[in-house]
């Protein structure tokens, strides 16, 4: 460790670590003393926290930041997005949805979040529920976007639900019992690293 840095314990989908940090800036990760085979993933922390295309505070829709609810809709995907501080971005989803709650009512907010984060507290999902909840209620999503969609969708493709559900084979069992193995959509080594 150099002058001015510290090492913190912390922990990510891909296992514990030790980030250090240098001036308040991530500079670099160091895996767990404990893990035996830790994740290469773990080193790609520091450059996605502060990669410049990472966005770093709350973005609108120019139109919609000049004009709200009236602005071109056909203009989405060509305008520009304005960084404005989280107090107005703040502002304008409040308002916004008491709007929505005003006019349509409650019926009419449909909230989903994809992939939940690590942890009961700090699921996104959970906390989306609570503050809507709080909020008077919404229409929610049966079951998950991911196996909600295979459910309807595999039978179609291979006749059941097997290959979503399982029983499946371990890796050991495949390795030891397979001379060709074919893929569709690709098995990049990293990929189980994410799982």
């Amino acid at each position: 460790m150099r002058s001015g840095e510290t090492i913190t314990g912390n922990a990510a989908h891909w296992g514990a670590f030790n980030a250090v940090v240098r001036d308040g800036r991530l500079i670099g990760v160091e895996p767990f003393e404990g893990d035996d085979n830790p994740s290469p993933l773990l080193e790609a922390i520091p450059s996605a926290i502060h990669h410049e295309t990472r966005i770093t505070r709350p973005m609108v829709r120019a139109g919609y930041l000049d004009r709200g609810i009236a602005s071109d809709r056909a203009r989405r995907g060509a305008e520009a997005f304005v960084p404005v501080s989280w107090d107005r971005a703040l502002d304008l989803v409040a308002a916004e949805l008491t709007r929505v709650k005003a006019e349509h009512g409650n019926g009419s907010i449909f909230a989903s979040s994809g992939w939940a984060s690590a942890g009961a507290f700090h699921n996104a999902r959970n906390q989306l529920a609570r503050f809507l909840n709080g909020f008077g209620g919404f229409v929610d999503q049966v079951t998950n976007y991911s196996f909600g969609a295979a459910s309807v969708i595999v039978p179609h493709v291979v006749g059941n639900l097997q290959p979503v559900v399982g029983p499946h084979n371990s890796w050991p069992t495949i390795a030891r019992h397979t001379d060709l193995m074919v893929l569709f959509g690709g098995m990049a080594p990293k990929n189980g690293q994410v799982n």
